[in-house]
Parts: C-alpha cells; structure tokens; sequence
C-alpha cells in the first residue's frame, strides 16, 4: 500500500471539487520532535508536513482543511483579485517536494492574511515554513 491517498475537497472560495494528496497515518511515525515541536519523521520519504495545505487547482486558493469556511466581508473580492487573477495553474494534487511544500504553505500565508484568519493560524503556517527550511538545511530562511 502506498503511503499517499488522494482526498476530495471542495474549495471553500471556488466550491470548484477536486483532489489532493494526504499521508495516510499508519505511514506517519514521528522519530522524535525538536525543541519547537518540529516532528522529525522516521521516513524522511514519507513527512506529512508536505501535505497539509491544500492549494484549489482552479483559483488559487490555499488553506488548511481546518480553516474555518467563513469569510469576512469583502474578502472573498479581495482573494479573487489578488490571489485567483494571478494565480498559475500548478499541479500539488501529486507527490511533494519540499519546495512545493514551501510554496503551499507561502501561499496559504498570503491567503490566510487575506482572509483575515486568526494569528494563531497564521503564525502555526509560518513556523511551519521554518520547519520545512529546516530540514533543507538553508538556515538563512528558517
């Protein structure tokens, strides 16, 4: 069995349905956790830190399954002119690199601003990106 399964979602902007990769959790073994929580993976293959944001293929959109569905007045324009206008079809409904990570998680911190999110998620997507620099190796943006 393969470690990733594809997930339907449905964009909570768009409402366009379409699929992403998820890990499935018996993949998922946590070796040990940094001093900020950063789970170091037994599979370095297999790190579900890569899959957690899902990036909409037709506008753009990039969030958290959790994020709340919920938009505050105006928002909505905003991300559609800002975000979906500009945005470039890519494809991170497949596997990851760790740069695809980075980018979905670039772009949920955008569009987490934009959509006025709580800081505290705001803040858990960017230690997440820090995370991520981390295990690159590339100290400088960590």
């Amino acid at each position: 069995m393969h470690p990733l399964y594809d997930k339907n979602m449905e964009c909570l902007l768009c409402k366009q349905k379409s699929t992403t990769k998820k890990v499935r959790s018996r993949f998922v073994e946590v070796a040990k956790y940094d001093t900020d929580f950063c789970p170091i993976h037994a599979d370095s293959a297999v790190n579900s830190l890569y899959y957690n944001i899902f990036v909409c293929p037709h506008c753009g959109f990039s969030y958290y399954e959790d994020f709340p569905r919920y938009f505050p007045p105006t928002t909505m324009e905003i991300i559609l002119e800002k975000v979906s206008s500009h945005y470039v079809p890519h494809h991170f409904s497949k596997e990851r690199s760790i740069k695809d990570a980075i980018n979905t998680y670039k772009l949920a911190s955008y569009c987490g601003a934009l959509k006025k999110e709580k800081h505290i998620i705001l803040a858990g997507i960017c230690l997440r990106i820090a995370w991520l620099y981390r295990i690159k190796q590339n100290k400088e943006q960590e």
